[in-house]
């Protein structure tokens, strides 16, 4: 029988581990009832759920949500995001910002958004494909994106891992990661951008 080499048998060791020791912080949206929290946040942040593509228009003409960042540490999938999708929340870009640039100085690679604002109807529309898109999607809000996981190795994802953990522990965003969509689905709190000053 062939010995695993200690490399490969680290590799699997990181992927046994619990992502975290603490029940109340978790990227298991299962245990953490993540959709029920974000759902609560958003209604205590009086976030409004965009209906359509004209409250959409107006979100945006408002100056509500912002475009995406494309920058030398942030890419916007654009075969997964349509163009009129390609907006959030201001302080949902400047933790996209923020996140991206911190990995891209570890490893000298981009992150990349795979999704962000929906509306309602595209919601509805996309669960008729898409099992794993929900009626209660925060991604309506326009606070909620997600992070690529696909292409990323190991020690990436376990820094990305905990550093979710550490925003989420902080209370400045709610995480999952999830793995019939290779993402990291991540609502970003309104007073994210008042406490990363």
């Amino acid at each position: 029988m062939q010995r695993i080499r200690a490399p490969v048998l680290f590799a699997i060791l990181l992927l046994l581990i619990p992502i975290a020791a603490s029940p109340l912080v978790s990227l298991d949206g299962r245990k953490d009832k993540s959709q029920l929290k974000q759902n609560k946040q958003a209604d205590k942040e009086n976030l409004t759920r965009i209906k359509d593509d004209a409250q959409l228009a107006w979100f945006k003409n408002n100056e509500l949500l912002v475009p995406l960042p494309e920058t030398d540490a942030l890419l916007v999938n654009t075969a997964h995001v349509p163009q009129k999708f390609r907006w959030c929340r201001p302080w949902t870009k400047k933790f996209l910002l923020s996140l991206s640039k911190k990995f891209h100085a570890k490893f000298g690679k981009k992150l990349s958004v795979n999704s962000a604002v929906r509306t309602e109807t595209y919601q509805k529309t996309l669960r008729r494909r898409n099992s794993n898109a929900s009626q209660s999607s925060t991604h309506t809000t326009g606070a909620t994106v997600d992070i690529a996981k696909k292409g990323l190795r190991i020690n990436e994802l376990v820094w990305l891992r905990k550093e979710l953990l550490r925003l989420e522990g902080a209370g400045l965003i709610e995480a999952t990661e999830e793995f019939s969509q290779a993402v990291f689905h991540i609502m970003v709190f309104k007073y994210y951008g008042e406490k990363t000053k």
